[in-house]
Parts: structure tokens; C-alpha cells; sequence
């Protein structure tokens, strides 16, 4: 009868256990922690059968504890001599399909008449629900309270009426909650946009959609500031707009900087046009007179042979005035061409091509200074597309420079160097001539009419036009030069 009870009376605790909603389960002290007896619970929270643990058969409980967690908890179950054994901890498990779960355990320590700790029984709940819910609180939480803080935030009605403003939009406004509870946001309108932009707004959002778009308002003391605005409708169950959510964010600084920007391109492209226009006038207007000048200097100076000696040398300096005024008006005039590429075709360069087309026209220079050229164009560089015209002129003036300001005393050396990385053509002339110095020259080297060396002939034409066709192609021009050693000349360019 008494073997008859306590067999029900386990079958029943047993019964109780395996229904017990979490892990329950026994375990020996010690370093393996070796499971004897395990609940039916276990598999619904680790994904572990209940035979995987028993006498650690296949896996020790203790190893399923996430790898972050794990240290403290084998802290956590040190045993301390004359102390009893509690545990009450949550932690993290990895179950069988590797996903993290959050469980509670609770353990106490089971001891024997000597008082020495036997086994200890421990009970795992499943609290990952909680836990993630606890942190989802706390995630929103927290992104309300950066959107607060960095954004201005307001709720309306279905009539636009407000219903809420963050601290932020009382900030920025200069108005009193009080002040906009209950106001449309037309309190705040800066009367800049037509009323068309506002009816296309309430539109979209009246549909149901959302509306997202740049509007400038004005505070209080009236004062305008740009906001970058995201308006939503607000649903209720019965699918029902019944309010709007406005967040937007400064944009004031950047719209400021964006006018500005458009009042220096307006005020950049007038001058263009102007200088446009003085270019016009200079081709046109201007050369027709200079040549009938030139023709009548021309006459004078046949017909003078039998003038006084006087008056032949008031028409030689006459023509050569002419013809100097002729000169600066060619200048000119390529100057200004050199300045607007707009109209310039851009077309596939062959740089091998051209560079040989530049020894064929400077020919007789190399020939008679005896320049040995190099030229070594890395194949990536060698194709590409740009305005076929500047390119040349700018190779044929940095080489022709280099011929002309070569050391007599060796023979001359040119080093044409090209290399491509993406859109970036990289190009450079090299040489070994006299080389100046460039703390003297400095920012004047490519300045108009600039020239360094006397004894040798030129305008000082050459290098200004180079530097003005390259930043006309978007690209950039630098040298570095030593006196006695030579120059080198590095371009540069966007290439397509």
C-alpha cells in the first residue's frame, strides 16, 4: 500500500514537472555539471530533446549559455564552502536552430543530513518575450527622444488643427505651445509658396499618402527658416485618416548657401555674357578698322619712298603701331575663345596621334636644336574623349616652350609622360633646360604678357593660354622647376 502511494505520488510530481511551463531539471555540482534528470520543457526552449542531456550524453546545458554570457554565469554557479547555494539570473541561451533566447533561471541547492550540497534543482523560464518587448519600449523610447531633440515634430487634426508641438517647434517657431494648440500651421506660413504648392500637399496626404518636400516659414518675430518636411496620415482602425504627423528638419543654413550659389552663377554668367559680348566686338567691330589701318600703312609706305626722311619715320611708327594693336586684338580674341568651350566639340583624341601631329609641325625647332623627344603613354591614356583642338594647343606649347628655353650647353631632352586612372588623364611634359626659379616667378609664370627669359623671342602668350584651356577643361596645371636642371609640367584633366 505504501509502495502503491509513493509510486503515485511520483508519477503525479512527474506529471506535474513535464507540464511545468519552462525547464526543470537536476543537476551534480561540479566542473561537467551532469545532468540526471531534465522536463519535457526543454525541448520547447533550447530546441534539445530531453535524452540529449541526460548524464551529458550529447550536450551539457551549460554550453547552450550565450558565449557573452557565459563567464558570468560559471562565476554565478561557483560553489562557496558554509555558504548555501541561490542562484536567481536571466541570460541568454543559443538554442538548436542557433537562434538567442532570453531565459530566467532559478536555482537552489539540495544538501544532505552532513549539510553537503548533493544536487542542485533549477528552474528556467522562458522571458524572451518580455525581454525583447522590454527592449523594443526602450528603443522607442529612446528614438523619440532623438526626434525630439533634433527634429520639429507636430500632430493636426483631419482639419490641420494642432494638436501637439515638441519643445523643438516651439523653439524654432518662437510660440507658445498654448500659442499653437489648436492653430492650423497657416501661423507659421511665410507666404512664399502659391497656393497651388499647399493644395497639391493637402492632396497627397488627404489620399492617404505621404508627403515629403522643402517649406519655408516664419517665426514669430518673422524671421524665415527652411524646413525639410515628411507629413503623414494617421489611420484609425476602420482605416480612417483622423490625424497627420509632421517631422521636419533645418535646412535653413543649406537653402542659404544654395541662393548663394545661384546669385554667383547669375552674377558669373552676366559677366560671361558681357565678356562675350566685348569678344564680339573685338573680332568683329574692331578688326575691320585695324585692317583698313593696316592697308593704308601699307600704301604709305610704297607710295612714301620719295617723302622726307621725317615723314617715312612717322609711317614706320605708325605701322608698326598698327600692327602691334592688331597683335594684342588676335590675343584677345583667342584669349576670350580659350575662356568658352561650351561651343567646342568634344570628340575621341588618339594622344599618340596628336603628339606626333606636334613634332611634325615644330619640325624645323627640333631639328635645329637637336631635341631627342620621349614619349611614353600608358595605353589606358592614350584614348579618351575631350576637346581635340585644346588638347593639342596645350602639348604643342609646353613642348615648343621646352625647345625654346632648352640648355644650349647639352643636348635637349623632352619626356611626354600620359597616364589614365578612371575619368583622370594625368599628362605631363618633361625637360632638361635652363629651368628658372620659381620663388621668383611665382604666381606670375602664367600671367599675361609674363616673360621670364629676354633673350629669347615670344609674347608671354603661350603658358597663359595653356593654364586657361586647361581650367576651362575642368582640370588643373602645376610645375615645379629648378635653375640649371630643367622644368616639369603636370596636367591634370576629366576625360571621358
Amino acid at each position: 500500500m505504501n509502495n502503491t502511494k509513493a509510486g503515485l505520488k511520483e508519477s503525479i510530481s512527474i506529471n506535474l514537472i513535464n507540464h511545468f511551463p519552462g525547464i526543470y531539471y537536476r543537476y551534480k555540482p561540479g566542473d561537467k555539471a551532469t545532468v540526471i534528470y531534465i522536463s519535457q520543457g526543454c525541448f520547447d526552449i533550447t530546441g534539445y530533446p530531453p535524452e540529449s542531456y541526460l548524464y551529458n550524453q550529447r550536450i551539457n546545458y551549460t554550453d547552450l549559455v550565450y558565449e557573452k554570457d557565459r563567464e558570468y554565469i560559471q562565476q554565478k554557479r561557483q560553489i562557496k564552502a558554509g555558504v548555501d547555494f541561490e542562484l536567481t539570473e536571466e541570460y541568454r541561451i543559443r538554442r538548436a536552430d542557433g537562434k538567442i533566447k532570453w531565459v530566467k533561471e532559478i536555482a537552489r541547492g539540495l544538501y544532505n543530513k552532513k549539510s553537503e550540497l548533493k544536487y542542485i534543482e533549477s528552474c528556467v523560464l522562458d522571458i524572451d518575450a518580455e525581454r525583447t518587448g522590454s527592449l523594443a519600449v526602450n528603443s522607442l523610447t529612446a528614438y523619440q527622444k532623438a526626434v525630439n531633440t533634433a527634429a520639429i515634430v507636430s500632430i493636426t487634426d483631419s482639419k490641420g488643427r494642432i494638436i501637439f508641438a515638441n519643445d523643438f517647434f516651439c523653439e524654432i517657431s518662437k510660440f507658445t505651445r498654448e500659442e499653437l494648440i489648436g492653430k492650423t500651421h497657416q501661423l507659421i506660413n511665410s507666404k512664399y509658396h502659391k497656393k497651388e504648392f499647399f493644395a497639391g500637399l493637402w492632396k497627397v496626404i488627404t489620399s492617404g499618402n505621404i508627403w515629403h518636400g522643402e517649406i519655408k516659414n516664419k517665426t514669430k518675430d518673422g524671421t524665415y527658416y527652411w524646413v525639410d518636411t515628411t507629413i503623414s496620415p494617421i489611420f484609425n482602425n476602420d482605416g480612417a485618416i483622423i490625424q497627420y504627423l509632421s517631422i521636419r528638419s533645418l535646412i535653413t543654413e543649406r537653402k542659404n548657401l544654395e541662393q548663394e550659389r545661384e546669385n554667383l552663377i547669375s552674377e558669373l554668367t552676366h559677366k560671361y555674357n558681357e565678356l562675350m559680348q566685348f569678344n564680339y566686338i573685338v573680332s568683329h567691330n574692331l578688326r575691320a578698322p585695324i585692317a583698313n589701318m593696316i592697308s593704308l600703312t601699307r600704301l604709305l609706305s610704297e607710295e612714301g619712298n620719295g617723302c622726307a626722311p621725317e615723314v617715312k619715320m612717322l609711317i614706320e611708327y605708325l605701322s608698326k603701331s598698327v600692327l602691334s594693336v592688331d597683335d594684342v586684338i588676335r590675343d584677345l580674341s583667342q584669349i576670350l575663345s580659350a575662356r568658352n568651350p561650351i561651343h567646342q566639340k568634344v570628340e575621341a583624341v588618339n594622344l599618340i596621334d596628336i603628339i606626333e601631329s606636334v613634332e611634325n609641325n615644330l619640325e624645323k625647332q627640333i631639328t635645329e636644336s637637336g631635341t631627342k623627344i620621349i614619349v611614353d603613354i600608358n595605353s589606358k591614356a592614350a584614348h579618351f574623349k575631350s576637346i581635340k583642338s585644346y588638347i593639342q594647343s596645350i602639348i604643342y606649347n609646353l613642348v615648343s616652350n621646352a625647345i625654346k628655353y632648352s640648355n644650349e650647353q647639352i643636348q635637349p631632352v623632352i619626356i611626354i609622360k600620359g597616364e589614365r586612372s578612371n575619368r583622370r588623364l594625368r599628362l605631363s611634359v618633361n625637360d632638361n633646360g635652363i629651368g628658372m626659379d620659381l620663388n621668383k616667378v611665382g604666381p606670375q609664370l602664367f600671367g599675361l604678357y609674363k616673360k621670364f627669359n629676354f633673350d629669347k623671342e615670344g609674347r608671354g602668350l603661350g603658358l597663359h593660354m595653356t593654364k586657361t584651356q586647361v581650367e576651362s577643361l575642368g582640370g588643373k596645371i602645376e610645375v615645379r622647376s629648378k635653375e640649371g636642371i630643367g622644368s616639369s609640367f603636370t596636367i591634370t584633366l576629366p576625360v571621358w
